[in-house]
């Protein structure tokens, strides 16, 4: 009967173990995730500002040609 119960103590012991491992290796698995998370919305966010930075651009550029065009319009109607 001594026998059983060590054998049962041991073996709970052992079971508390693998649970108290397991539950570090989900938090770092938890913690991993939440860094990659966090890098991911970064990297996305940096995209943003780049394509809404090369978008400005292009209005702004769209807008100089504009502006260029209706100057050499206007220099071509007061010439007639």
């Amino acid at each position: 009967m001594e026998e059983m119960k060590v054998k049962t103590e041991g073996e709970g012991r052992e079971s508390e173990e693998k649970v108290k491992i397991m539950e570090a290796e989900i938090a770092e698995l938890k913690k991993t995730t939440v860094d990659r998370d966090r890098a991911e919305i970064s990297v996305e966010s940096d995209e943003l500002s780049s394509s809404q930075r090369f978008q400005g651009l292009m209005e702004v550029s769209g807008r100089s040609n504009l502006i260029k065009n209706l100057k050499k319009g206007q220099g071509r109607f007061n010439e007639q």
